[in-house]
């Protein structure tokens, strides 16, 4: 798969994130969906330690964390970079149901996060949108971004139950890529 790079760094510099709908087909995010779905989960939250979601962390051999070392993927976050990329890659699962949320936050470490949407609400109606620099964007399954997230302030909406959607959840596949140093072995994420 030949990703048009050129295409996405003008919106990339300009907003310090990259929003790509549909670019992971349907068939690959039933695959990583399912691979994810038999991951350890454990409760995370930042800031209101009332306000808690799921997330698993995905190891090298995981489909989920290897889908990040695709050759389009790949070059598609190396394109973006503003530095060269380290091969390591950070990746977790993040898993949101009814009322849950992230708060505003810019992370601590990466260059590049990329996000993957596996699961979404039925309608925007229900909430879970990814906030970025302010920006509301609904994702469906399928869809990407690509973000500077220590520089972009981010969060999720609450998921909220409706008439067509009685049980939102919301899934987002996510690999966080970090700068190619020499003192990187020191410094990898655990």
């Amino acid at each position: 798969m030949s990703v048009p790079i050129e295409e996405y760094c003008d919106d990339y510099r300009a907003n310090g994130f990259v929003l790509i709908r549909d670019f992971v087909a349907e068939d690959e995010v039933a695959r990583l969906w399912s691979s994810c779905c038999t991951a350890p989960v454990h409760r995370c939250h930042v800031g209101d330690k009332q306000v808690t979601w799921g997330e698993a962390t995905l190891s090298a051999g995981h489909p989920g964390h290897d889908y990040f070392r695709q050759g389009h993927v790949r070059d598609l976050v190396e394109g973006l970079a503003p530095v060269e990329v380290a091969p390591e890659i950070h990746c977790w699962i993040s898993l949101y149901q009814e009322r849950e949320y992230i708060g505003p936050h810019r992370d601590r470490s990466g260059v590049l996060q990329m996000l993957v949407c596996l699961q979404s609400p039925r309608n925007p109606s229900s909430g879970g949108h990814l906030v970025l620099a302010d920006s509301p964007i609904f994702l469906r399954s399928g869809d990407a971004v690509i973000f500077a997230a220590t520089h972009v302030e981010h969060r999720t909406t609450p998921l909220r139950r409706t008439a067509t959607d009685p049980a939102p959840v919301r899934a987002v596949l996510v690999g966080r890529c970090y700068a190619k140093s020499p003192i990187w072995s020191s410094h990898r994420p655990g």
